[in-house]
């Protein structure tokens, strides 16, 4: 069996949302970016310090992994939006209520995905994707998001559309999805977070780092 190492990084932003990073900061890794890239830059200050942050914490990994200095504007990304670099390990970033996340795989496809722990009342609208099994399954907050985030994550590591989810099957730790069979994992890096793994080979050492914003966004 191939050897898959997973290593995750998390971030939380140290800065008040929504300005987050400030405004110099923002506009110099701006500037790292592809010309395709900075123009699906949102316009809200806070997305778009979450998203540098993530493509911070990405060309963290690349370089290490490749051994290299990895630039932003090497990043491309596919219809749908999966980020990649041409000849590297696959990569995925997600960012929610000011964490950021990035994860990479040794072999195959990587999707990560994170939700913040709310009350019922908030969490998203997530029956008209969950199946029957699924929503006997989702008896908690904590349960119904593991199985949200799960789909997501399958479909960020697919590189599909988000237009796919209710095609997702979640059980337990593994989904199928698009005639294949889906690896999940619930790795724990905050108490009110809740975050999935999915990758197409198992994991078979799981790496969590913690990287301080300042650290990640050093020049």
């Amino acid at each position: 069996m191939q050897m898959n190492r997973v290593i995750l990084t998390y971030s939380q932003l140290p800065w008040q949302l929504p300005a987050s990073l400030p405004k110099a900061w923002r506009a110099q890794w701006r500037a790292r970016l592809s010309y395709a890239h900075a123009l699906r830059l949102s316009a809200d200050a806070g997305a778009q310090s979450q998203t540098l942050l993530g493509v911070a914490l990405a060309c963290r990994l690349l370089s290490a992994a490749s051994g290299r200095r990895v630039e932003p504007a090497e990043l491309r990304y596919s219809e749908h939006g999966k980020p990649r670099v041409p000849g590297l390990p696959e990569f995925s970033i997600a960012h929610e209520g000011g964490w950021v996340l990035c994860a990479l795989a040794s072999a195959g496809a990587v999707g990560v995905d994170v939700e913040p722990l709310v009350m019922p009342a908030s969490l998203p609208c997530w029956r008209w994707v969950f199946d029957a099994e699924e929503r006997a399954a989702a008896g908690s907050p904590r349960a119904a998001l593991a199985i949200w985030t799960a789909k997501e994550a399958v479909l960020k590591a697919a590189g599909a559309s988000r237009r796919e989810l209710p095609r997702v099957q979640v059980r337990g730790h593994h989904a199928q999805f698009a005639g294949r069979r889906w690896h999940c994992r619930t790795p724990r890096f905050a108490p009110r977070m809740v975050a999935r793994l999915a990758t197409a080979l198992p994991v078979s050492n799981l790496l969590l780092q913690a990287v301080p914003a300042s650290l990640a966004l050093a020049l």
